[in-house]
């Protein structure tokens, strides 16, 4: 789970979409959104204050606000009885059990079998990713992993210079200087990494994986549901893979395919704004509201054509003769 973005001149990316495990949550203009499956209440959103990012779980669903990390839906191993933190930055729903990091570093809770929950010593993490039943991060080391490794799950491989984390089903994938990396579970092809352009992000789900790389969305592994059968998307900045589904964020909104046998992958009306994102002269105000988007400096427009003297060839001449 990702929880920003940043592409070409775009503002760091406030939208987002996680594939949970029958359900989908999102982060649009008006706050966390979820649909699929309603049992247990995965899809039931409390209210929250200015969510910055939200992660889906196989059957419950967590944010980050205002207030700290809110979690809701099945609650049977404790893994939305979210634990006293300070200051958290990041939050990851797994299967049964869920982490964030925060001062003090990862903090796991909810179902502690094979000691998914019970996490390391580990050196400045920034990242953390919860899987079905084993979890990830990273930190100033590498790639740290803990739980069950029943296949090959939690034991990491050579990485060069690691970026991103994700953990799966069974298997878990990492993009370093070389690309995506996979190891673990390959009963279905989900650690067979296809030849990939510059991949940027990879999500690992139940038995399939995702990356998105100069050519867009590729995913490969189990292709039961079509849930890696990628439909054409304008521009993706984003991609998650679910148990059974996978979703991407596009210049569209959210796209979604694979398994719909709860409405997953059924995307109701969301509300995005992606031209506010433009930041072309990267002054720090968004060309929506840039006198001089393309004027870092912001200076006068002195032949008044529109187009601020720093960035105008004839600054002077408003004909441009």
């Amino acid at each position: 789970e990702l929880t920003s973005l940043s592409c070409g001149n775009l503002l760091p990316l406030d939208y987002q979409v996680s594939a949970g495990g029958v359900h989908t949550c999102a982060l649009d203009n008006t706050g966390v959104q979820c649909w699929g499956y309603k049992g247990n209440g995965p899809t039931t959103v409390p209210v929250l204050s200015n969510p910055v990012q939200v992660s889906a779980g196989r059957f419950h669903t967590c944010a980050l606000d205002d207030t700290g990390v809110q979690c809701w839906g099945d609650n049977t191993s404790g893994q939305t009885t979210v634990p006293v933190l300070s200051n958290p930055v990041q939050v990851s729903a797994g299967n049964i059990h869920t982490c964030a990091i925060d001062n003090t570093g990862v903090q796991c809770w909810g179902n502690i079998e094979d000691g998914r929950t019970t996490v390391p010593a580990l050196s400045n993490p920034v990242q953390v990713s919860a899987g079905s039943f084993h979890t990830c991060a990273l930190d100033d080391t590498g790639v740290q992993c803990w739980g069950d490794n029943y296949l090959g799950q939690t034991t990491v491989p050579a990485l060069s210079n690691p970026v991103q984390v994700s953990a799966g089903g069974g298997q878990t994938c990492a993009l370093d200087d070389t690309g995506v990396q996979c190891w673990g579970s390959d009963d279905k092809g989900q650690s067979t990494v296809p030849a990939l352009s510059n991949p940027v992000q990879v999500s690992a789900g139940e038995k399939h994986t995702c990356a998105l790389d100069n050519t867009g969305v590729q995913c490969w592994g189990n292709i039961e549901d079509g849930r890696t059968t990628v439909p054409a998307l304008s521009n993706p900045v984003q991609v998650s893979a679910g148990f059974s589904h996978t979703c991407a964020l596009d210049d569209t909104g959210v796209q979604c395919w694979g398994g719909n046998d709860s409405g997953q992958t059924t995307v109701p009306d969301l509300l995005f704004d992606f031209d506010r994102y433009f930041d072309s002269d990267l002054d720090g105000v968004e060309d929506n509201g840039d006198a001089f988007p393309l004027d870092a400096e912001e200076q006068v427009d002195s032949d008044g054509d529109g187009v601020g003297d720093n960035g105008d060839a004839f600054p002077l001449d408003p004909n441009r003769q």
